[in-house]
């Protein structure tokens, strides 16, 4: 049987994050965060009641990662994508290590080259 995310563990990953944004103290990062956190909660509810911990996400236009870091701690295994603008900021850097998020760099997010041809190798893409 495949273990399901649970409310508890939905609540326990978006704290983590949301101490996580606010410890790093970048107003640009928190003003995002907070702006956007209802739909974080409520993409991260929807995953959880479709997919199994475990199961490989794609996030396309990852930003300053907070859904990907949510869906990590929430056990699923992500792979953030995103324009070399973001992917090298150097707090966005130390969150992919920190949240053991995959890294895929893309130039163009209207072709997503980086990744053709492994649309099977993700169970959900998060856009």
């Amino acid at each position: 049987m495949t273990e399901r995310v649970s409310p508890e563990d939905i609540e326990k990953a978006f704290c983590e994050v949301e101490t996580d944004v606010l410890a790093l103290g970048n107003a640009k990062d928190i003003d995002y965060f907070r702006y956007h956190e209802k739909r974080f909660l409520i993409m991260a509810k929807r995953l959880a009641s479709l997919l199994p911990k475990g199961a490989k996400v794609v996030d396309i236009g990852a930003h300053f990662l907070h859904p990907s870091m949510i869906l990590t701690r929430m056990g699923y295994e992500v792979h953030a994508v995103d324009v070399p603008t973001f992917q090298e900021m150097d707090f966005v850097q130390d969150r992919l290590v920190r949240f053991q998020i995959k890294s895929i760099v893309e130039t163009d997010l209207a072709s997503i080259e980086s990744i053709k041809g492994q649309a099977k190798e993700y169970d959900s893409v998060l856009f």
